[in-house]
């Protein structure tokens, strides 16, 4: 039987708008009613998360910023925190500090953009209407050492072809795990990942891996479905998690939670 769930936010159950269906909303309430834990798994910070799920106590443990925070919120206890050093942080930032990049962090639960090099509207690409969550600023750095440590960097890329020239001077330099997308990278502590939170979270709460489900679609979500006994990818996902996937669920923008829910009270996992 099923006992919790990690769902994976943008690309998953957040539509193109960056909003959460009404029924993908339905489904993970009514998982709750039948006992599983619904853990929101998002690249996010904390206070970026859609407000649906932010403003929900009943979403009691939350995996934020690709698995470098897991926070209990009914005691506020940290369980999992792997984070980029303040000294770690000045090293990135130098390394791509020549190229065409608008450089955003996570740090301390919220999310902070370079003010001074925003092309655009690529600041603001990741999470669409949510700009209201979004801090610009001239000094990441500050923000960086206030909350001891980076959560996620996030390189929003000028033109595409450069994003795998970023990504290989990084490697070179560094030891950081680095979340591919299209025209954007993550970049996170080595000892960061969904997967290293999820091992802590089942731990914690003595689930074992073939009691947790998960839903995601990018390359964050691959090592948090190596962890789970079932795994669902929506149509939109990356060509690793669908072939990694027990089953393709529709689209984000058609009710793929929802979708995932159905199927598991239809094969009575729940």
């Amino acid at each position: 039987m099923i006992r919790m769930i990690l769902i994976d936010m943008d690309g998953t159950c957040l539509n193109t708008f960056k909003r959460i269906s009404k029924k993908n909303l339905e489904a993970m309430k009514m998982l709750q009613t039948y006992g599983v834990t619904v853990v929101p798994a998002s690249g996010r910070a904390m206070h970026s998360l859609p407000k649906a799920v932010f403003e929900d106590p009943s979403f009691r443990y939350v995996m934020t910023s690709n698995g470098a925070r897991l926070t209990d919120r009914d005691s506020g206890e940290i369980i999992f925190r792997e984070e980029i050093t303040p000294e770690e942080s000045r090293q990135l930032l130098d390394l791509i500090n020549d190229m065409p990049v608008t450089v955003g962090v996570q740090a301390g639960g919220r999310y902070y953009l370079h003010g001074g090099r925003i092309e655009n509207m690529i600041g603001g690409f990741a999470f669409a209407s949510d700009l209201e969550q979004v801090t610009m600023c001239d000094d990441l750095l500050e923000h960086v050492d206030a909350a001891g440590g980076a959560e996620k960097f996030s390189l929003f890329y000028h033109h595409p072809g450069i994003r795998n020239q970023v990504t290989e001077r990084i490697r070179s330099q560094m030891h950081l795990r680095i979340s591919k997308g299209f025209i954007y990278s993550e970049v996170c502590s080595e000892k960061a990942g969904k997967g290293n939170a999820l091992k802590a979270l089942q731990e914690h709460l003595h689930i074992a891996k073939e009691e947790c489900a998960c839903i995601g679609d990018g390359d964050n979500d691959i090592t948090m479905f190596e962890n789970c006994g079932l795994r669902f990818a929506p149509q939109n996902a990356c060509r690793d998690i669908r072939e990694m996937a027990d089953h393709i669920v529709s689209d984000n923008d058609h009710d793929c939670v929802w979708e995932a829910v159905r199927i598991m009270m239809e094969q009575k996992c729940i």
